[in-house]
Formats: C-alpha cells, sequence, structure tokens
C-alpha cells in the first residue's frame, strides 16, 4: 500500500479505533452501564462503516480516485470524533438503559451516510468519464 491508500487506511483505523473503543472506556468508566455495552454486537455494529468504507475505498479497482477517498476517509475520521469525542471527554453524563441503542444508532447513521456519500461520489465520477469519452 501506498501514497494516499496508507492515508486512508490510516485515517479509517482511527475511526474504527476510536469507535470500538469508546464503549469500553465508557463500560469501564461507568460500570453501571458495562452490561448494556459489553456486547459483541455492539462492538460488530460499531466496526461494521469501517470495514464497509475499508471493501469500498481501498480497492485498487475501485471507482474513485485517491483523492476522493482519502477526503470521505477524513470526513468520516472527524465524525467519529465529534459523535464519540463528548463521550470520551465526559463520561459521566452518559449512561441509562438505552446508551447501547445510542451506540447502535451512531453505528447505523454513520454507515448510511458511508453508503450515500459513496453513491454520489460513484455516479459523479461516472458522469464524468462518460462526458469525457
Amino acid at each position: 500500500m501506498r501514497g494516499p491508500r496508507r492515508w486512508v487506511a490510516g485515517l479509517l483505523a482511527g475511526g474504527f479505533v476510536l469507535s470500538v473503543a469508546t464503549p469500553f472506556y465508557l463500560s469501564y468508566s461507568r460500570p453501571s452501564v458495562a452490561g448494556y455495552l459489553l456486547h459483541p454486537s455492539v462492538y460488530v455494529l460499531q466496526a461494521l462503516p469501517y470495514g464497509l468504507a475499508a471493501a469500498l475505498w481501498l480497492p485498487r479497482w475501485s471507482w474513485r480516485g485517491d483523492a476522493t477517498s482519502t477526503v470521505l476517509a477524513a470526513l468520516l475520521l472527524a465524525t467519529s470524533l465529534a459523535l464519540y469525542g463528548p463521550v470520551v471527554l465526559a463520561p459521566r453524563q452518559w449512561g441509562g438503559d438505552m446508551i447501547a441503542l445510542a451506540f447502535l444508532a451512531m453505528s447505523g447513521a454513520t454507515t448510511a451516510v458511508i453508503l450515500i456519500l459513496s453513491g454520489v461520489t460513484a455516479l459523479i465520477v461516472w458522469l464524468q468519464r462518460n462526458r469525457a469519452s
């Protein structure tokens, strides 16, 4: 892996670590919510958007340009920081019996945005290639 793909992989890895480590950290800092957050399905679904993004943006045969995938990965990391940063910075404010659902909703929304942005970007690239030929 060289150049921009390495950046994309690094940005995706950073977001992945943040999204998977946040429920662990919250369950450690607030033992009262550990029962809700220590289910394997929470962590699998937290990892899903980053696996999907890697599958869409990292292959050599992919539809996108390297700059586009780097920008999308940086936006994904910024979104992860915006979603999980407040939880990490103030874990005592987060809790309740619906906390696992909140993490699943964050993961689901992130997955939907990845699919939408990837589809729009693929359509733009396809239209540009067809106009050029």
